[in-house]
């Protein structure tokens, strides 16, 4: 996100981490997972944002083009994601006041969730956010994969 303003910027982290290069955070099974929303370096208030979750891992050279002009993302947002309802996407948090039903509630950035549950089993889920920069422009963040091992 940001690449008007120099970006893109990593914003979204899982555990402190944006996943490094393969933008991939691994965590044992029986553990739980602590997501965070940076501030946009290139804004001067904290700012809004939703976070979108797909269960597996997203091919993060793959690209979904958002409508709206939000942009190129790595996962459909749940809302636009075929079919409509489809249990594979879900919003983890949300304070942009879409209504969505979330798992952790959120503040404008700078935000760090609560710990989130404790998976039990191995699983695999990838993690974007958009951003609320201010008049009428959204722009992606980051992705992040949660690999539970």
């Amino acid at each position: 996100m940001g690449e008007s303003a120099g970006g893109p910027f990593d914003i979204l982290t899982l555990n402190g981490s944006t996943g490094g290069v393969l933008r991939t955070v691994t965590q044992q099974v029986g553990t739980s997972a602590v997501m965070s929303m940076l501030q946009p370096p290139h804004l001067g208030a904290p700012v809004n944002f939703i976070v979108y979750g797909y269960l597996g891992e997203a091919g993060l050279d793959e690209v979904v083009n958002v409508p709206l002009g939000i942009g190129d993302m790595s996962i459909a947002p749940e809302p636009l994601a075929m079919p409509v309802g489809s249990p594979s996407y879900f919003t983890f948090t949300d304070n942009l006041g879409t209504g969505a039903a979330v798992f952790m509630p959120s503040s404008p950035t700078p935000w760090i969730s609560s710990v989130g549950p404790v998976i039990p089993f191995p699983l695999v889920l990838t993690f974007q956010g958009i951003v609320d920069e201010g008049g009428g422009l959204y722009r992606p963040t980051n992705a992040v994969i949660l690999r539970v091992e």
